[in-house]
């Protein structure tokens, strides 16, 4: 990816609007979004296929990964799937979501780490957010950070294997892993020795 350093946001939102392709923004870095595999694009298209159905229901609204999100501490980022119920949006054109009830990353190797870090501890800070899920893109493994109630704690679980189910407060049914990894040429149910998840012992948040 591709990094160029601007001095303002207002600079970067310029950017994004000008150049084709999706950019985040993270302190002043504007960072390219990097092309996705086809086992990343089966994973959000049977996630919005699976939860979307479920989303509307609500009367809630989902997003794909076109839709920016502005963090807390005015940062942007184009998550791969969320969603928001009575959405509040920026007046930039185009517009950023502020309230996302639900985030979720589909993230390979090279993403996991900032996935599990720097976007852990961005999205937590959201006030709206309930849930942050990382669903892996090589692996049939779901981790899984969900708000405790009203504070700013989370818990953290992991789901791996076909034959798993997500059991989130958002929903009122479990969400088939089976379903999240259909047709997509993964390698395995658990991660490879050394994988490792950072943050995995922190338990709640």
């Amino acid at each position: 990816m591709s990094v160029q350093t601007l001095a303002s946001p207002t600079e970067y939102l310029a950017y994004d609007v000008a150049h084709e392709g999706k950019h985040e923004y993270w302190d002043g870095e504007i960072v390219a979004m990097a092309g996705a595999m086809d086992s990343h694009n089966s994973v959000v298209m049977n996630l919005t296929l699976t939860v979307g159905p479920l989303i509307i229901a609500q009367k809630c609204r989902p997003y794909g990964s076109d839709q920016r999100v502005r963090l807390p501490e005015g940062n942007y980022v184009y998550p791969d799937f969320s969603f928001a119920c009575d959405p509040e949006f920026t007046d930039e054109r185009p517009n950023s979501l502020l309230n996302p009830l639900l985030v979720v990353e589909v993230g390979s190797p090279s993403t996991m780490m900032t996935d599990r870090t720097k976007k852990l501890d961005a999205y937590t800070q959201i006030p709206s957010l309930r849930a942050y899920w990382l669903l892996e893109s090589d692996y049939a493994v779901a981790t899984l950070y969900e708000r405790l109630g009203d504070s700013d704690s989370w818990t953290l679980s992991i789901v791996k294997g076909h034959a798993g189910s997500i059991d989130s407060t958002l929903f009122d049914q479990p969400i088939s892993m089976d379903a999240l990894y259909l047709d997509v040429e993964t390698k395995g149910d658990t991660w490879p020795n050394g994988y490792g998840v950072p943050g995995e012992t922190k338990g709640a948040r």
